[in-house]
């Protein structure tokens, strides 16, 4: 019994640190989201899926290295997304 409830706190530990860390990633760089599947068992705690996501760099000029490094951690927080786009925003012009 103790193997079977500590089986399913970690499953549900390690489900809900990902949902924290996409919500985190979301409110902290994300302006434009495309509704889509939410990932895995993720459905099952309510979470929203994403197909498209566009990511705001606070640095006017990144380096192809930072959009690739900011690019491969929202893949990783949202493997459901078809599209990741890193781009710099500011006063209403999209570069």
């Amino acid at each position: 019994m103790f193997i079977v409830l500590t089986t399913v706190a970690i499953f549900f530990g390690y489900h809900m640190n990902w949902i924290r860390q996409r919500h985190d990633a979301i409110q902290s760089c994300a302006y434009h989201l495309v509704p889509a599947e939410a990932p895995g068992v993720l459905w099952l705690f309510g979470e929203q899926g994403y197909s498209d996501i566009w990511i705001e760099t606070k640095n006017k000029d990144p380096s192809p290295t930072e959009e690739r490094r900011e690019s491969e951690r929202v893949a990783r927080l949202f493997p459901e997304a078809k599209n990741i786009v890193v781009t710099y925003w500011e006063y209403g012009v999209h570069r």
